[in-house]
């Protein structure tokens, strides 16, 4: 049965005040820059489920500030993904990415993760990405702005914020906790300091990285293979092979994936590019390409066998004195 919130978990705003988005507590912001205004979709009372139209006159919105704390969470975000661009492009626009970063990291708040843990979980693009995975969901809804948008939850008022940070955690019907400590053992487990060899997902696609035929990737103890492995779909002709109305579909590698979201696409310039990477060659031509015939590992007429080492169906020393 669902109870409306416990009063000792929330304390009326005062004049000016806002509550924070992620922790709830009041805010009273310094300009208006800080402000978030939210529209609400709907209303849950309890027993029935009210969505509000378009057609409405107008529908409700509530507004929300950051506070010290959570602003700089939000910030922090915004900087490792500045640092990681990589994993802004998987997860498809900047807005998303930003959106789920600052969600897993609300998350660790919650959990009180020390600031060294946060550190050792985003030191890299594969734990942002096992990070993100595992919690951006239950970080998001953890915060304070999830009881009010898109729907109200039942017994809550926009005139309301946190007694303390995350106090609203404490509703009897709040359900997060449990998938919050699920995801943080699941990164836990996967960014351990032990490392296996981990190869792309087993759903019949080619066994090995499209581009360069690497059979599988260094990788922490429990981490799922689509957090390392990148799923594509490519023409045949695109990786240097015969024509045909088939599409390669399958994984490439973290070396390879990098390489094609710098170029934009999967082809020659992304196959050239990272292998002058593995060979640690650099461009000296402002052509788009330098090598001619350059083929994928997938798209060669007879694969064979998935490498232990990137680019071994390619003659690397006459690439080499190609390039000179």
């Amino acid at each position: 049965m669902t109870t409306t919130t416990p009063a000792a978990t929330t304390v009326p705003l005062a004049d000016g005040e806002y509550p924070c988005p992620a922790c709830g507590v009041a805010v009273r912001p310094t300009g208006p820059d800080h402000l978030t205004t939210m529209t609400i979709l709907g209303r849950d009372d309890g027993q029935h489920l009210q969505m509000f139209t378009r057609t409405d006159a107008r529908l409700p919105t509530v507004t929300m500030a950051r506070c010290p704390d959570c602003l700089a969470r939000h910030e922090q975000a915004q900087a490792l993904l500045n640092a990681h661009p990589v994993v802004t492009k998987r997860l498809g626009s900047p807005d998303v990415a930003l959106r789920r970063l600052t969600g897993a990291l609300d998350g660790l708040a919650v959990l009180h993760a020390s600031p060294a843990e946060v550190e050792r979980l985003t030191a890299s693009d594969v734990r942002l990405r096992v990070l993100i995975g595992a919690l951006a969901a239950p970080g998001i809804a953890s915060t304070w702005a999830s009881l009010f948008a898109p729907v109200m939850a039942p017994g809550v008022r926009p005139d309301s914020a946190a007694v303390q940070a995350w106090s609203h955690l404490s509703r009897p019907d709040a359900q997060v906790g449990p998938s919050l400590r699920e995801g943080y053992a699941q990164v836990l487990r996967a960014t351990a300091d032990a490392t296996t060899r981990l190869a792309p997902p087993a759903d019949g696609s080619p066994r090995g990285c499209l581009v360069c035929g690497l059979a599988s990737v260094s990788a922490p103890v429990g981490t799922q293979p689509a957090h390392v492995w990148a799923l594509v779909s490519a023409d045949r002709s695109a990786l240097g092979g015969r024509r045909s109305p088939d599409r390669l579909r399958g994984y490439l590698c973290p070396d390879c994936a990098d390489a094609k979201e710098v170029e934009g696409s999967i082809g020659p310039s992304a196959m050239e590019r990272s292998l002058l990477a593995h060979l640690d060659i650099g461009r000296k031509s402002l052509t788009p390409t330098a090598l001619t015939g350059l083929v994928g590992w997938a798209a060669q007429i007879e694969p064979g066998e998935p490498s232990d080492e990137p680019w071994e169906h390619v003659d690397v020393e006459a690439v080499r004195d190609t390039l000179g």
